[in-house]
């Protein structure tokens, strides 16, 4: 079928009817779904033939987003074909089946597609308007916990979203979530447990604190900077103050005393050493710490026998 296409037109123009035609049924099939996708990607296949063909998989849109072939030709028209208008000629077909789909493995697939769009947001606008505008259906979307969930999850965590909208839906999954029986009852919290993680870092407008709640236990401890004035703390207790002298009287260097010693006004001496790179100077040779050292190892010399 491949090498008809090749055939000036418009003879070929028949492969495309029955494509067009035969859609749910070719497209369903595991080799006619990529037979299909082969002769849209050819390089002999025109843009008005493409979209002759992408009005029939919009038409069945629904069937083909919950088939695993079908989803071929659902990744196609809205990765690869680039036909302008796409996302808005789809999303109400997808919506219609909202619930359906957004509980479907392959079909919540689609669904988070157009919501992660930023090229036709009225089309963005449809799917979320039709997900969490309807207190009911948001209801059957979140009682699903296999796909559902995530799927809401998913939407909240989106890059795509801003922080009022987030604020917004983050609101309606709140008080979805109060009226879900198994919830209250605690049954089935931990299904939810990435879906609570994801409302408690978004702030809420129904109260007035708009500042967002981290969890418990994923906080840093806030601590102090390092300053070179800081007491030392020798991590027993609180640093105590020392008791040789006042810390709120400043030190001054006692000139008249010929030991190396710091005193401050209340006349109390520190045992705090001043240094020099200076040597010492000794006024005699008797004050020398060589001569003192030896006299007081020499013996008296009056000792009785």
């Amino acid at each position: 079928m491949q090498c008809t296409l090749h055939l000036p037109a418009p003879h070929p123009q028949f492969v495309y009817d029955a494509l067009h035609t035969c859609c749910s049924t070719i497209g369903t099939s595991k080799f006619g779904a990529r037979a299909m996708r082969a002769c849209l990607e050819s390089q002999y296949t025109t843009k008005r033939q493409q979209k002759h063909v992408a009005m029939a998989i919009v038409k069945h849109s629904a069937l083909l987003a919950t088939n695993a072939n079908g989803a071929i030709l659902i990744n196609w028209l809205l990765d690869t074909s680039s036909l302008p208008g796409r996302y808005r000629v789809l999303a109400p077909k997808i919506a219609e089946a909202g619930p359906t789909l957004c509980t479907h493995k392959l079909g919540s697939a689609t669904v988070l597609k157009l919501v992660n769009q930023r090229l036709e947001l009225d089309a963005r606008e449809l799917i979320i308007s039709s997900i969490f505008m309807s207190q009911h259906v948001l209801t059957a979307i979140l009682s699903d916990l296999m796909y559902g969930t995530p799927l809401i999850q998913k939407i909240l965590a989106t890059a795509c979203t801003s922080i009022e909208e987030k604020i917004r839906l983050a609101d309606r999954v709140r008080t979805a979530l109060a009226r879900l029986e198994s919830l209250s009852t605690g049954a089935g919290v931990g299904g939810y447990k990435r879906l609570l993680d994801e409302l408690a870092v978004i702030p809420s407008a129904l109260s007035s604190d708009m500042t967002p709640i981290a969890p418990i236990g994923t906080g840093d401890d806030v601590v102090s900077p390092l300053t070179p004035h800081a007491p030392f703390f020798n991590g027993i207790g609180p640093a105590s103050p020392s008791p040789y002298f006042n810390h709120s009287v400043p030190f001054t260097r006692d000139n008249h005393s010929n030991n190396n010693t710091v005193s401050n006004n209340n006349g109390l001496k520190s045992p705090v050493t001043v240094t020099s790179s200076k040597s010492p100077v000794y006024p005699t040779p008797q004050q020398s710490p060589l001569r003192i050292a030896i006299s007081n190892q020499s013996t008296p010399a009056n000792v009785s026998r």
